[in-house]
């Protein structure tokens, strides 16, 4: 049997969605393909460091999971996953 896969579909399956916000104003997100700290703080306005830093142990945890250890843990920044769940921090008010 042979199955034909909708790229659609896939797509879905591959994250990149907001899945919801919670009452604190806080955004839970899946990650997609291609989504780095950079791209995520461009597009909900947070910086990468606010984004690291609600984060980092999920992010820690993935990283473990695929072999990665990094001496400094700033270079954690450089690794996400597809299917990673994050809490992307509101944007701040001046």
């Amino acid at each position: 049997m042979t199955e034909i896969i909708n790229v659609n579909e896939l797509e879905q399956a591959a994250g990149g969605q907001v899945i919801k916000t919670t009452n604190t104003g806080f955004t839970v997100y899946k990650t997609e393909a291609n989504d780095t700290l950079w791209s995520l703080s461009q597009k909900f306005g947070v910086s990468v460091d606010d984004i690291f830093r609600y984060n980092k142990e999920e992010i820690k945890r993935w990283a473990k999971k695929f072999g990665v250890v990094c001496q400094n843990e700033d270079d954690y920044k450089n690794y996400l996953w597809i299917g990673e769940i994050l809490n992307i921090p509101p944007k701040k008010t001046v």
